[in-house]
């Protein structure tokens, strides 16, 4: 039983040190610790500013401890001012207060709105929202004031109890009772109702619980709207008892000097006193800069500057003894720019209208320099190698420029950065491997200018191995050269010693230099050795180092090419000037040509016939003329060579035709049948040509006039041939002739077939012959993006359009009966003019043409329904109008080549023309250019279109 008490004594005696430890913590601690027990931790607002001794206490603690500037206040708080301390507060409702010296209040959270039970003191309220109570408990009775805007002043303190409004107005509840109170007015407030007084005098100035920011000299001038006998003024409360005695001569009364603090003051007359007020003296203080100091005062021109000044809600800044506006502010932070370079000094104060005496700052001097040039890193330079046998050190160098002072130059080695200074920087090196580096220039913690960065490689070779495996390095051509770099190790002269021996026995160059490296012309490839001694005949290792050429280049990419070379017929003039001047017709050429292949100093092109290469040569440019060329079916192939003589592949062998063509008196006339002659299928045809060269001849026949497929006829040395025709449709006929080896093509020519006659029994007997006509149709369609220029004279005004986009789409058939040719064409244009005025065309074509030769005539007509722009009013509008049109029309065609030409007269003068090609018989483009005028409308257009046609 014993043992159990002695126990239980020790517990108590361990709980009563526990709970006093926590006691005194609660009661020494200076600093503020929120509640964290019991009670609810709301947030009712924050702590805007404070002077002097102000503190709290929180339900949760014993003691009382200092406010700071920027608190929160949370519910059940108790705030105390000492002898001249202020505080202001904001709630999150948006009204804020100020707290007198020697006042005692404390802040609940209500459903009503924020609580302030006053139990001492003075506090002035700043109301702006309506939309929360704002609750005061005086003694005993609990009152609600709302407004939007105003200023008013709750007072406790030697048992009066006083509620008034200062400015605007506000609505004051107690219990069911309500009132609107305006400026000037006093409630008197008890322990069970209010009373409404006015208030004496009822204007004045300053109002109470002004601040005035002054100077030490100052001026404090007092105005009433009813005349005063005495203006009693104290440091302390009760200023009619304590106060000092001022006369009021009139309405107002000056006091000059005043010391800072809070002043009491009370107005008297023969039968009233007034209520005390209160007003306060603050002294202005010169602001400082927060982060302006030695390192921090220079700036480069053109880049923003942000300096922290004390949180004011605007400034006046002073650049130069001159009002500046070029800046940026916002609670605390300036931003600003100088455009030029210079020392600028720059003060500042407070701008606020309620301090009309705030002193500038301390004039700062800000240094605006010029941006550095760009950095030059010059060793090692980007791709440099070194080598070594043991440990060793790598010099940086760059150029130097003339920086101010303020700027630090940083050398970054692989991501760290190292502090430097002048040119150079020199840092041991133990590991092989790639390193890079760069340079960076430093002002107040901001990297102002960075160089590129350069990339090197170091390599240890402690065993002498270099001089086993050696070192390649690719060289293109004989003349290039390479760079050979070492340490300097303290010596200014080097000489540089190259061998293609490992001992040196014989050596192949010297080269005496100043610096730590050098060039080395190269003129051969193989194994060299190299070494450097200083002035005092020290050696650095040797270093072996294998001269290779690069890889073989790649074989040519040729061209396909099947020349046909045409001679041409000279007249009697022109031979005579052949004659005369050597060279006028020069004999025609073979060319070939290739892509380009880098690196390489010529090209070896060879021509094969058949397995007996006739042509091997070399060039230096990507192409080949073959002057003394022969004609035949032959294949080339080409491959390149570079500087040191490595030959490429040849290239794959390519086809080369080569024919020669004649003409007129020297070439093959061919007889009949004449080109476009129509026979009859059945018909007995008789080919015939006279021969003018040629050994052996061949008729080709072929059912287009491009001989892609033909039917080949050997006659010897014969020139005529005769056969029955089969044929139901056209086709072309030529003559081949072989020279010993030249092969000689004669013109060629169309033969038109028509259908073999058909004989028809009639109903009475007789038969009717009719012959069966040839017939070819041909469908196509296109697309033509035009350019239009169009101009019309409507109510005397001239509307222009120039350079009107269109675009165009058109169809049509095309159908050849006999020696006929009949067209149908639709056209749909459409454009915008004036950016929103729509602008169409649809045209109807149809043409009859009759061929002679390669010469077709006829006629055309066109019904064209298109948008005429004219003048409404002050508008551009667009009207659509029919035309109906005829005209004559042209073709003439040359091969691939259609020329067409209409003429059109009836409704409106017109020309059109085009020109186009056809390509692989389906694809067709050209282009087009038409001009109209139309007199009786007084319009003029013309256009300009790219077609482009299928034709199936």
């Amino acid at each position: 039983m014993g043992r159990l008490n002695s126990l239980v004594d020790t517990f108590l005696i361990l709980m009563c040190i526990c709970v006093a430890a926590f006691a005194g913590n609660q009661v020494f601690n200076t600093s503020y610790i929120p509640p964290i027990m019991g009670g609810e931790r709301i947030t009712l607002g924050q702590v805007f500013e404070l002077q002097n001794d102000v503190r709290r206490r929180s339900f949760d603690n014993f003691s009382w401890h200092n406010l700071g500037s920027n608190e929160a206040l949370f519910h059940n708080d108790r705030i105390f001012t000492d002898k001249d301390s202020t505080a202001q507060l904001e709630f999150s409702s948006g009204n804020r207060i100020k707290v007198s010296e020697e006042s005692l209040f404390k802040i609940t959270q209500e459903t009503d709105g924020i609580n302030l039970n006053i139990e001492q003191g003075i506090i002035f309220a700043t109301l702006n929202n309506a939309n929360e109570a704002f609750v005061v408990k005086v003694g005993d009775q609990v009152y609600e004031i709302t407004s939007n805007d105003s200023k008013i002043k709750i007072s406790n303190s030697s048992g009066n109890k006083e509620l008034s409004v200062l400015d605007g107005k506000a609505s004051v509840r107690l219990g069911d009772r309500e009132e609107t109170i305006e400026k000037g007015v006093r409630v008197l407030l008890t322990d069970e109702s209010y009373t409404v007084k006015q208030s004496w005098p009822s204007e004045f100035s300053p109002v109470d619980g002004d601040v005035f920011y002054v100077n030490e000299k100052n001026l404090i001038k007092f105005n009433f709207n009813e005349k005063v006998g005495k203006l009693f003024l104290s440091k302390s409360r009760s200023a009619f008892e304590n106060g000092e005695a001022h006369e009021v001569n009139g309405l107002t009364v000056e006091l000059e000097n005043l010391p800072e603090g809070i002043f009491y003051w009370q107005v008297n007359d023969e039968s009233n006193i007034s209520t005390e007020k209160s007003f306060e003296i603050v002294y202005e203080v010169m602001p400082e800069f927060e982060n302006l100091d030695e390192t921090q005062n220079t700036i480069l021109v053109d880049n923003e500057k942000i300096i922290y000044t004390q949180a004011f809600d605007d400034i006046e800044l002073m650049v130069n003894g001159k009002v500046w506006n070029d800046y940026e502010y916002d609670d605390g932070e300036l931003r600003f720019t100088f455009e030029e370079v210079g020392d600028y000094e720059i003060s500042y104060r407070n701008k606020a209208k309620v301090r009309p005496h705030a002193l500038f700052s301390k004039p700062s001097l800000i240094k605006v320099v010029a941006k550095p040039e760009e950095i030059v890193l010059k060793r090692p330079f980007n791709g440099e190698e070194y080598y070594f046998y043991n440990d060793d050190v790598i010099k940086f160098s760059w150029e130097t420029q003339d920086l101010f002072s303020e700027v630090s130059t940083y050398l970054v080695l692989n991501g760290k950065r190292q502090l430097v200074a002048g040119n150079s920087f020199s840092t041991p090196v133990t590991e092989s491997g790639e390193y890079l580096w760069s340079l960076e220039y430093v002002l107040n913690n901001e990297v102002i200018a960075r160089s590129k960065e350069n990339k090197y490689r170091v390599t240890f070779d402690d065993d002498n191995s270099a001089l086993e495996s050696g070192r390649k390095i690719v060289v293109k051509k004989p003349g290039d050269v390479i760079d050979l770099t070492w340490q300097q190790q303290g010596s200014d002269k080097f000489v540089v010693e190259v061998s293609r021996e490992r001992n040196f026995k014989s050596i192949k160059e010297s080269i005496k230099t100043t610096g730590s490296n050098t060039k080395l012309l190269i003129k051969e490839l193989g194994v060299h050795y190299w070494r450097v001694k200083n002035e005092e005949n020290k050696f650095v290792p040797p270093v072996k180092i294998i001269i290779v050429p690069p890889p073989p280049p790649k074989a040519p990419r040729i061209d396909k090419v099947e020349k046909r070379v045409q001679v041409l017929k000279k007249s009697i003039p022109l031979a005579i000037l052949d004659m005369l001047i050597d060279q006028a017709f020069a004999k025609d050429s073979v060319e070939l040509k290739w892509e380009p292949v880098s690196d390489v100093k010529e090209y070896r092109i060879q021509i094969l016939d058949g397995e007996k290469v006739i042509v091997d040569e070399k060039v230096k440019l990507n192409h080949f003329e073959w002057n003394d060329y022969l004609t035949g079916h032959f294949q080339w192939r080409v491959s390149a060579i570079d500087f040191w003589n490595q030959e490429s592949p040849f290239s794959p062998l390519e086809d080369l035709i080569i024919t020669k063509k004649f003409g007129g008196a020297k070439g093959i006339d061919l007889v009949t049948p004449k080109h476009g002659i129509n026979i009859d299928e059945g018909d007995v045809v008789e080919m015939k040509f006279n021969q003018v060269r040629g050994d052996e001849f061949f008729i080709e026949i072929s059912m287009d006039k491009y001989f892609t497929s033909i039917k080949e006829i050997p006659l010897g040395k014969k020139t005529t041939y005769k056969f029955r025709n089969k044929l139901g449709t056209s086709f072309y006929w030529r003559v081949k002739a072989i020279e010993k080896k030249d092969i000689i093509y004669s013109k060629k020519r169309r033969v038109d077939v028509s259908r073999k006659e058909v004989v028809r029994p009639k109903k009475n007997g007789s038969v009717t012959i009719s012959k069966k006509t040839m017939n070819k149709k041909k469908w196509y369609f296109g697309y033509a993006p035009e350019k239009i220029s169009y101009e019309v004279i409507s109510s005397g005004k001239k509307i222009v359009v120039d350079d009107m986009n269109f675009i165009s789409f058109y169809g049509g058939l095309k159908e050849k009966i006999d020696n006929y040719q009949y067209l149908v064409e639709l056209k749909q244009s459409t454009g915008v003019v004036f950016n929103d005025l729509g602008f169409n065309q649809t045209l109807l074509k149809a043409k009859a043409l009759k061929e002679y030769h390669q010469f077709q005539y006829g006629l055309t007509s066109l019904l064209e329904y298109r948008s005429e722009l004219d003048y409404n009013g002050s508008e551009v509008t667009s009207n659509a109008q029919f035309y109906f049109n005829l005209g004559l029309s042209s073709k003439l065609q040359y091969e691939n080549i259609n020329f067409y030409v209409d003429y059109f007269f009836l409704n409106y003068a017109g020309l059109s023309t085009q020109l186009s090609y056809t390509i692989k018989r389906n694809y067709e483009v050209g282009i087009s250019l038409e001009t109209r005028s139309h007199s009786k409308i007084e319009a003029e257009a013309s256009n300009i279109a790219l077609r482009i046609q299928y034709n199936y």
